[in-house]
């Protein structure tokens, strides 16, 4: 079996290409920026998701592709129906279900239609709030100390892309999740205030937070701000799909801040 994965140095993709290896999946990676491997199940591919021609002849001789929502999604799709590939796995959103007047929510909600109209089978992932978003506190926290935000008390179930990533494995592996949209979080609800602890701790040194406002943002970091700050209780709730798809507890946020220390100046140990 070989499995297609576009944005394969992304957070999500990245972590899905070493997971697929290391369950001995062959794999095509698909980046603006390819990187170099040994490894003997791993090539790599020069595709721009935002470009689909470059992307469509890297689905040659693959049985399934990883795709995120870019809104290419139709002539990506028809590229990998042509190339002979029988299944497909879309990493979207829960706002597409929790907030399907938004911007964001409608644009995930058009690639999931597209996606259900192929020919191919299909597993939509739908994960909440990602914990590697924490990575954007870095240079504040690396300068000043602290963080900025709206809602410090405000708990999402943030979710690792590790896991996403071991889901997405399960889907394109055996087939298992077909026609399924599973709600994708981590294993409990934490707070910015709490998340802004734990990088504390772990680093050595206080980090302050600031209330700022963030009314002067542009409309679609707008809407990714109420998500984090005014979440609705879908977006709220706490999910047990990653256990149940793979067998093991979802990562928690100081596991990955931990895992990731040196995204903030840290020592990963």
């Amino acid at each position: 079996m070989r499995v297609a994965v576009t944005g394969a140095t992304g957070n999500v993709g990245s972590e899905l290409v070493r997971q697929l290896c290391a369950e001995g999946i062959a794999v095509r990676a698909v980046s603006r920026r390819p990187r170099h491997s040994t490894h003997p199940l791993l090539e790599w591919a020069i595709g721009d998701l935002a470009a689909p021609e470059t992307i469509a002849s890297s689905f040659a001789g693959c049985d399934a592709v990883f795709l995120l929502a870019t809104g290419y999604e139709g002539r990506l799709l028809a590229a990998a129906e042509r190339a002979g590939a029988r299944r497909v796995v879309l990493v979207s959103t829960l706002a597409a279900v929790s907030r399907p007047e938004s911007v964001i929510g409608s644009d995930h909600r058009r690639a999931e239609t597209a996606v259900r109209a192929s020919a191919l089978e299909w597993t939509i992932l739908r994960p909440g709030h990602f914990a590697s978003n924490a990575a954007e506190w870095a240079p504040q926290i690396a300068a000043e100390r602290r963080v900025s935000g709206r809602n410090p008390d405000v708990a999402l179930p943030v979710i690792a892309p590790s896991d996403i990533a071991a889901v997405a494995t399960r889907a394109l592996a055996d087939g298992g999740l077909r026609d399924r949209s599973p709600h994708l979080t981590g294993p409990n609800a934490i707070s910015e205030r709490e998340r802004v602890a734990v990088l504390a701790r772990l680093l050595g040194h206080e980090i302050a937070y600031r209330r700022t406002d963030l009314t002067a943002l542009p409309a679609h970091a707008r809407e990714i701000a109420d998500i984090r700050d005014d979440p609705r209780p879908l977006e709220q709730a706490v999910t047990t799909t990653v256990r149940e798809i793979t067998g093991r507890d979802p990562v928690s946020f100081e596991q990955w801040a931990r895992a990731n220390l040196d995204v903030f100046g840290g020592v990963v140990r």
